[in-house]
């Protein structure tokens, strides 16, 4: 009797949040979007996780053999909240939270899931681009969960701020001036002001993400400036 064949591995993911953004994320000097982000990539891949955790004893040992210094006034109150409001690295295996039920099949990781408000579907923000917004301060950006219909593209734009993106189904395409990345499940696409490119979801399955703009997008095509204009924001 044929054995039955054995189930693909997961496809690890292949881009990574860069070493000083790692070191930014576990001295707590992300913005949120950004903290976010990160600390979906890293509950989805191993290998920063392990980095992120090594750089966070580092930390630890530095702080315990450094001496005590006197903290300004507030400063353990400001401390505080943000630890309680900036998403955290936490054992993605020991914590299991209920998605909503039309997010139950993007396998969204815990730190996204503990981000989520009460929502009960998606907002078409243009054809073949849905959103739920996410509470996260972003001036003259968004922060968000995006589900790209298959094929559906983004003409070439620019940034007001830095973007980052992290894929949870299906993948994105992007093709700047030099070459073309595909980002499937985990990675994370990092742009800055300046780096122009282009971006398509693969044709079939769409394309669920977070999308995390720290400012406006600037469309650089007519057909980006149009879909500009009729954008539901």
């Amino acid at each position: 009797m044929t054995p039955p064949p054995l189930a693909a591995a997961p496809a690890l993911p292949r881009h990574h949040v860069p070493d000083h953004g790692l070191v930014e994320y576990v001295a707590g000097a992300c913005t949120d979007g950004a903290a976010l982000a990160f600390a979906c990539h890293l509950s989805l891949c191993a290998s920063c996780a392990a980095e992120a955790a090594a750089l966070e004893d580092v930390g630890g040992r530095i702080l315990e053999a450094s001496d005590g210094e006197t903290m300004a006034p507030g400063a353990l109150e400001g401390l505080l909240a943000r630890l309680g409001t900036t998403p955290q690295l936490g054992s993605p295996s020991a914590e299991t939270l209920a998605s909503p039920e039309f997010l139950a099949a993007c396998g969204l990781p815990a730190p996204l899931l503990r981000a989520l408000p009460p929502a009960d579907g998606w907002r078409t923000v243009i054809p073949g681009m849905r959103v739920v917004d996410l509470p996260f301060a972003a001036p003259g950006g968004a922060v968000r969960l995006v589900r790209f219909k298959g094929g559906v593209t983004i003409p070439l734009h620019d940034h007001g701020g830095p973007e980052y993106i992290v894929v949870f189904t299906g993948a994105l395409e992007e093709k700047d001036e030099g070459d073309g990345r595909r980002f499937g499940r985990g990675d994370v696409s990092i742009r800055l002001p300046g780096e122009r490119h282009a971006q398509r979801a693969t044709p079939g399955e769409p394309c669920v993400a977070l999308v995390v703009n720290e400012g406006a997008l600037r469309p650089l095509t007519l057909r980006g400036r149009l879909l500009r204009a009729i954008a539901r924001d």
